[in-house]
């Protein structure tokens, strides 16, 4: 698994490499994300600059993306609905999900994953796991809103 660090600047050599093994997926839509969770190294999730990929951050399999528009107009909501430790009340189980969902599908058989790539302006709301779980067919609205 490749290690990042926060804002390191990938080269254009491995970027190139992403691209031609199809691990690079547009997230600025938003939708829940299916992928590895954080323990086994989740999803690295990429901003663009003029000079080039940065890794900003790690995300996790079955968090949810809310776009950066939806996420602005709905930002108080989405604060009330992003509560893990009053929706963590037992183990995470994964769970089928709806046909409607939006999914950034970020699984892969090879030991590294998918990157996403976001916007660099920022404002995407990522929603925890367990209130993703309770809350998904809201989420799923507010983002297609």
């Amino acid at each position: 698994m490749a290690f990042h660090y926060f804002k390191e600047l990938l080269t254009d050599e491995y970027v190139s490499k992403l691209i031609s093994e199809k691990n690079i997926i547009d997230g600025r839509y938003g939708g829940l994300l299916l992928g590895d969770p954080h323990e086994f190294g989740g999803i690295k999730f990429l901003y663009s600059f003029p000079e080039g990929l940065r890794v900003y951050g790690e995300v996790e399999g079955f968090e949810f993306i809310v776009n950066r528009d939806s996420a602005e107009i709905f930002r108080n909501l989405i604060t009330e609905i992003n509560n893990s430790e009053r929706d963590k009340k037992e183990p995470f189980v994964e769970y089928d999900i709806p046909s409607y969902i939006k999914i950034i599908n970020a699984k892969t058989d090879k030991l590294d994953s998918k990157y996403i790539i976001l916007d660099r302006r920022g404002g995407y709301s990522i929603i925890n796991k367990h209130s993703t779980k309770i809350y998904l067919k809201e989420l799923n609205d507010i983002n297609n809103y």
